[in-house]
């Protein structure tokens, strides 16, 4: 117990000093917090209190989120009620891919490093309680997000117990097999592995693609198996408690080069790959000023800024034609594609929102061309700020186009394939929105890196502003999966898009020259 008290204050004093860190740096409160920030008492307790908040919010808020998508979505979609066994069915097997992928005891943290291996503390008695405390958070968590759900969908109090039970059991089971794996090479959740990707996309299959052929297990097979996991979990228990190996593991397991001790850390990390693709060789061209440059910098960064985009347009290709031989082999596949193809449209809002690649090619841009071009006043200009942003937002669409194209052309051909629609309007429509939402967030991330320039000459997220910009927009487009018309939708998302393209350019003008600089 000691061990875990010990832990757990290491982890809340660099979760308080985070949170100091951070308002110091966060616009308009920054003024009024002192330079000592860190002696102050009064502002350590007020970040502690946030970061107690902090654990409890976090305790259950995406939990909540997670329920409610397995459970409320499929009603949403349905426009009608559904059976709650499906929920039940998705459920399971999600749960055996979160076990898989985050049991947390094979996972080097830091303050499984503080505590072991710099406070020389026991490793089998620091590993145990963070396990255990780690799945009591997950119990306790889905305790109160499966009672928040079953406010709106009537669960008796079996099932909602089940959901956390099985949880756990889950991480009981996934936990032990890895740590025995670990005997003979030591795992690390942390790293990717062949065989943990597909066991992922097997439970995927099992627990969406039965349902294309209304087929779920019931509710009896459900607590069956949740009894089974329970049994196996007891087993898991037992084994995690009398293993004797923590100690080996963890110091191979603990060493620095597998351990993120700052963000700094992780975005030298990340940046490096920034700078490994640009390719040297020789390139001509007739354009000259602004656009002689911002063609150079995209022919020499051609990989860097297009192998993604080039990945996603391949990867739809691939699901587009799967769906359609699926749709002219199967009835019941070909009438449910029809029937949502156009109905859900507000759905490719967030599709759009996470393919887009505008925020990783705006680091790219800072890191390989504007760290260096800002030092330059005339680079600083209202007509060279307009300048570039115009040249580099016409290269971002088109970059982003790519998949955006093939998703909008194979949804077209899929709509005509699975029995059309009577309303031609839809063939117009649905194309439309889905290129016009990439315009929209390819402008979206230009404007937010030229009006708030988040990074340092170090290339460190200096920003939080542009960090809460950034999840706000997650959270809008999250926010918009639900039953819209979709009329009505694309005609909003093609309107948007005009006026933001205008309000852009006039914003980057007058407002970039203050803000678009280094910090």
């Amino acid at each position: 117990m000691n061990e875990f008290i010990y832990s757990f204050q290491l982890k809340n004093v660099y979760r308080t000093n985070s949170f100091l860190y951070y308002l110091k740096r966060f616009p308009l409160i920054k003024r009024v917090i002192p330079n000592d920030v860190y002696a102050k008492k009064g502002l350590k307790t007020f970040a502690k209190c946030l970061s107690f908040l902090y654990e409890f919010v976090t305790l259950f808020i995406w939990k909540l989120l997670y329920l409610y998508l397995i459970f409320m979505l499929p009603s949403m979609m349905m426009e009608t009620s559904v059976d709650p066994t499906i929920s039940f069915h998705i459920f399971f097997f999600m749960t055996l891919i979160g076990g898989l992928l985050n049991t947390s005891i094979l996972n080097p943290t830091k303050d499984k490093y503080y505590a072991i291996c710099l406070m020389r503390m026991d490793a089998k008695k620091i590993a145990l309680s963070e396990f255990l405390y780690f799945q009591f958070k997950n119990f306790i968590g889905m305790a109160i997000a499966a009672y928040l759900i079953q406010l709106f969908i009537p669960l008796d109090l079996i099932s909602c117990l089940s959901l956390s039970i099985l949880v756990v059991a889950c991480k009981f089971i996934f936990g032990a097999l890895l740590l025995k794996k670990s005997q003979k090479k030591v795992y690390n959740e942390n790293k990717g592995d062949i065989l943990k990707l597909v066991l992922c996309l097997l439970f995927l299959g099992a627990a969406f693609v039965p349902l294309f052929f209304s087929m779920y297990m019931s509710m009896s097979l459900y607590y069956i198996l949740c009894g089974i996991m329970i049994i196996f979990g007891l087993l898991a228990f037992g084994y995690l408690y009398k293993f004797d190996g923590y100690t080996a593991i963890y110091r191979e397991l603990l060493k620095p080069e597998n351990i993120i001790f700052n963000v700094t850390q992780v975005q030298k990390q990340g940046n490096k790959v920034f700078t490994d693709k640009i390719e040297y060789e020789h390139i001509t061209t007739s354009k000259k000023g602004y656009a002689y440059l911002n063609y150079l910098f995209v022919q020499r960064h051609k990989r860097l800024l297009t192998k993604t985009a080039n990945r996603i347009a391949l990867g739809s290709l691939a699901v587009i034609a799967l769906l359609i031989v699926g749709v002219a082999a199967v009835e019941p596949i070909r009438a449910g594609i029809n029937e949502y193809l156009i109905s859900f449209l507000p759905y490719s809002l967030f599709l759009m929102y996470l393919i887009n690649r505008g925020e990783s090619i705006t680091k790219a841009m800072f890191i390989n061309c504007d760290n260096a071009m800002l030092h330059y006043h005339f680079y600083r200009q209202p007509s060279a700020i307009l300048g570039m942003f115009k040249q580099r937002l016409q290269s971002l669409i088109l970059i982003n186009l790519r998949p955006a194209g093939v998703i909008a052309l194979g949804l077209t051909i899929l709509l005509a394939v699975s029995g059309g629609s009577a309303n031609l309007s839809d063939y117009v429509i649905l194309p439309v929105t889905i290129l016009c939402l990439s315009v929209f967030f390819s402008v979206h991330y230009l404007v937010l890196y030229y009006l708030l320039q988040p990074f340092n000459s170090e290339v460190e997220m200096k920003n939080p502003f542009y960090q809460v910009m950034t999840a706000l927009t997650y959270f809008i487009c999250y926010g918009f999966m639900q039953r819209i018309d979709s009329h009505y939708f694309g005609a909003w998302v093609i309107g948007l898009t005009i006026v933001y393209i205008i309000l852009a350019l006039f914003l980057t003008y007058h407002l970039a020259p203050k803000r678009f600089r280094l910090k």
